[in-house]
């Protein structure tokens, strides 16, 4: 469903196979280990204050967004980078967001489970598959759109519905022309991935 912010001036890529995704990931970990030898060099424990000494050198927010997640769990290398993501990746400004239709225990075990601190749990079919996610009583809810949302405690809080010619609606002033938008080639693959992420002005 990511598929209509492709050329969204502030979104780098749409990956919708895996060969695609791992190379995504290894371009936002080489830009996370750049920001870190940044926050060394000026001696920050955040990206906030790198930003307060730097006015003229601003480094973006990142959020990278993963539809479906639970697809990625036979592939080691994707699964062990975003884990490290979640681990450092909230101090050097970048931010994680999974989803998946189905709790997986597979999935949201060990580190990767105890790092994403936000949850939202939408309807889920037993009190196992709501556990899992961290959100209890998702089994119960039965109005569309509701959830079990962990921030600060749990507590139950409606979404809004929003239709997709909507969101088209609202994100149209930031979209580009098509005649600008550069798809990935095999050949781009081979590149060196460092910088990739670098802010445009």
């Amino acid at each position: 469903e990511f598929h209509f912010l492709r050329r969204v001036k502030h979104v780098k890529e749409v990956c919708m196979e895996e060969v695609e995704m791992k190379i995504m990931l290894q371009k936002v970990w080489n830009e996370i280990r750049e920001r870190r030898k940044l926050m060394e060099e000026y001696e920050v424990d955040h990206i906030d204050e790198y930003k307060k000494l730097n006015t003229d050198k601003q480094k973006p927010y990142i959020l990278l967004a993963i539809d479906e997640v639970a697809m990625l769990q036979d592939e080691k290398e994707c699964m062990t980078i975003i884990e490290k993501i979640s681990a450092v990746g909230r101090a050097l400004g970048v931010f994680l967001m999974l989803s998946m239709q189905r709790p997986d225990a597979k999935v949201l075990d060990g580190k990767l489970k105890l790092n994403m601190t936000v949850r939202m749990g939408f309807r889920c079919a037993d009190s196992i598959n709501s556990n899992i996610m961290g959100t209890p009583g998702a089994e119960d809810l039965e109005q569309s759109g509701q959830m079990m949302l962990k921030l600060h405690g749990l507590k139950k809080v409606q979404a809004p519905y929003l239709e997709l010619n909507k969101a088209k609606q609202m994100i149209e002033p930031y979209r580009v022309p098509k005649d600008t938008v550069e798809l990935p080639s095999p050949e781009q693959e081979k590149l060196p991935l460092f910088g990739v992420l670098n802010h445009e002005e």
